[in-house]
């Protein structure tokens, strides 16, 4: 696809991972562990980002600037002072076979919800107060569908339980039926 400079330049600032930054780091007993980095687009601070993936599972994190984190217990970071401030993870829709190669997402970002709705359409934990979106869940996203593709052959594909804000996110994908791979990371 031919883009005019413009456009080149505008498809580089929604970018919200570093093109070339996304690095497998290791295996450590069946998973492939990454790292890569997501750049604030207003204030250009570089956000370090970590993933691991196997075969029917992929988590992915992101961290304040500055924060230096290390591969080990990595699901043990959610929640304590010097975890993530935004985290996902992927797996498959259900356990039947046909659904291994389509995981849905369940992203949080701390001050972006993300929350599913419930049984009645409601969002539990949704209070009104979010901060806009800057691409933190597309780098989310963007990270597990790389992942996702080169390890188990997955696509990512949108929850049919999506809050607002997750809808919004998913809405330049919709009519691809899934998250693209990047191939630029």
């Amino acid at each position: 696809m031919n883009m005019n400079p413009f456009e080149q330049a505008w498809a580089l600032l929604k970018m919200p991972i570093v093109p070339g930054s996304l690095q497998h780091t290791g295996t450590d007993d069946g998973i492939d562990e990454y790292e890569a980095q997501f750049e604030h687009p207003v204030t250009g601070e570089i956000y370090p980002m970590r993933g691991d993936v196997h075969d029917r599972e992929a988590n992915t994190f992101i961290f304040n600037p500055g924060t230096e984190p290390g591969h080990e217990n990595m699901r043990q970071w959610t929640g304590s002072t010097h975890g993530p401030i935004g985290d996902s993870n992927f797996s498959p829709r259900t356990d039947e076979a046909e659904d291994a190669k389509t995981w849905e997402g369940r992203p949080y970002i701390a001050e972006r919800d993300f929350a599913y709705r419930d049984s009645e359409g409601n969002m539990p934990n949704l209070d009104g107060d979010e901060a806009p979106p800057v691409g933190m869940g597309s780098a989310l996203y963007d990270l597990a569908a790389r992942m996702a593709h080169e390890r188990a052959g997955a696509k990512i594909v949108p929850s049919p339980n999506r809050s607002t804000p997750a809808m919004n996110m998913w809405a330049k994908h919709e009519d691809k039926g899934h998250w693209p791979v990047r191939d630029d990371l």
